[in-house]
């Protein structure tokens, strides 16, 4: 997590979007320098037993708040706080260029990235409300991309027309490493 955070501020003219999970072992950075805005979404539980990022991951945001020119909609400019779900609360910051900045907190949730187990099996079972911290990120991330994504656009209003006009709907033959494993007949 300091790695990315690390990135987060020296590395903005690489990258438009940041997401460190689950820490933020005392991230200080006096040379932090951004030289465009970046997008921030970081998750933390709150009973995190290895980085403790509960206790430290105020440090950051504020740095990247700051540097970000972002404010919160709340009294004095403070974040405003939103319940994702049962389990999970994000603070959100407002920024002027189309970038955000992000912080979201799962109650009870130790050292794990939310809304997964750990494939060595150490995770305690969670709830089916904890946040799912990768598909959050990347959800939040393609609003950055001004409709430039793989396959954005489609289905066209001809490939509807197409599929309208047979009984039963024709058989798609693209992206077949996409399409593996889906019971489709030509990737069995």
């Amino acid at each position: 997590v300091i790695f990315v955070n690390y990135l987060a501020c020296h590395s903005s003219h690489l990258i438009r979007g940041f997401a460190p999970v689950s820490g933020n072992p005392g991230f200080k950075d006096n040379s932090c320098s951004i030289s465009r805005p970046i997008s921030y979404v970081s998750t933390c539980g709150t009973a995190d037993d290895v980085a403790y990022c509960q206790y430290l991951i105020g440090q950051t945001t504020e740095l990247l708040t700051t540097k970000n020119n972002c404010s919160g909609a709340g009294p004095n400019g403070a974040a405003m706080t939103y319940a994702r779900s049962a389990t999970t609360s994000c603070k959100v910051w407002d920024c002027p260029q189309k970038n955000f900045m992000e912080v979201c907190m799962v109650e009870g949730l130790a050292h794990d990235v939310s809304g997964h187990l750990r494939p060595d099996n150490t995770s305690y079972l969670r709830p089916g409300s904890d946040l799912d911290a990768a598909e959050y990120a990347f959800q939040k991330f393609s609003l950055l991309v001004d409709g430039s994504m793989l396959f954005w656009g489609q289905p066209t209003a001809e490939e509807l027309r197409y599929k309208k006009s047979m009984w039963p709907f024709p058989h798609h033959e693209d992206h077949p490493y996409i399409r593996k494993d889906s019971n489709h007949p030509n990737t069995l």
